[in-house]
């Protein structure tokens, strides 16, 4: 492709969620929002295609000449990494209250709503090693969910028994759906009753204590923004302890998380 066509070259700026919502995407915080930038993003990659590849084979080299690794795992640790670009994945341009930007990933093209907790909680490694600020994003939308009610209804799956889309300290199963409004809507999905599932708030206290131990442990402002979640949520757990023994009891629903 000659210069001149790449100079004419349109990108996405924005991105629409539900009918009526839309975000700007993370780049244009760089590169603008015109929607005529195609040719700066190619310039920008083609000057530093040769630092960035020395990075990714420096990056590489930890694990490809680690002799206590079989190969088959080694190819298994990168090949995992299509999880950040396989389904769908969000990250918007910063604003005052977020200001790198909100991210979210879709679960699988199959299940499409973000960052689905209980499966995140073994499969968001690649964030909490790589990119652990984009982690700290993720779990902080969580900790701002955690706090909402969604009095709306809707029918459960397995039962066909109405239930209220989100209870008041119930840590959410997912960040939402991009056919709604994902961190405003969270709980998208709706064959269980996302209220009654006992791991998640555990799954969300321990995704904050592994993202704080992990990157140092100095990030006190990050627990603290979380804290008010933690207590809550953990405070709910315990509503499902009916004999007082310390162990939530099962609902009765069909419950693999207990």
């Amino acid at each position: 492709m000659k210069t001149q066509d790449l100079a004419r070259l349109g990108e996405m700026p924005s991105t629409q969620i539900g009918t009526q919502i839309g975000y700007y995407r993370r780049y244009t915080d760089f590169f603008g929002r015109n929607g005529k930038n195609a040719w700066s993003m190619v310039r920008t990659a083609l000057k530093h295609s040769d630092s960035w590849k020395e990075q990714i084979q420096a990056w590489q080299k930890q694990v490809l000449e680690n002799c206590d690794l079989p190969n088959w795992f080694k190819m298994a640790l990168f090949n995992e990494l299509y999880l950040l670009t396989g389904g769908g994945t969000l990250w918007t341009s910063a604003s005052e209250d977020d200001p790198v930007g909100q991210f979210a990933i879709w679960e699988s093209v199959d299940y499409r709503w973000y960052e689905s907790l209980d499966v995140r909680l073994y499969g968001a490694f690649p964030l909490v090693y790589l990119w652990p600020k984009l982690e700290k994003i993720v779990l902080l939308a969580y900790a701002r969910a955690i706090p909402t009610f969604d009095r709306r209804t809707r029918v459960i799956g397995y039962n066909q028994v109405k239930a209220a889309r989100k209870v008041m300290d119930a840590t959410p199963h997912d960040l939402g759906a991009p056919n709604e409004h994902p961190w405003e809507q969270t709980n998208y999905t709706s064959y269980q009753d996302c209220n009654q599932w006992k791991d998640l708030p555990c799954d969300f206290v321990l995704q904050v204590y592994r993202e704080f131990v992990l990157t140092g442990s100095t990030d006190i402002e990050f627990l603290q923004e979380c804290w008010p979640a933690i207590v809550g949520t953990l405070n709910y757990l315990k509503t499902f302890d009916k004999d007082g023994d310390g162990i939530p009891e099962n609902s009765g629903a069909p419950d693999p998380n207990l």
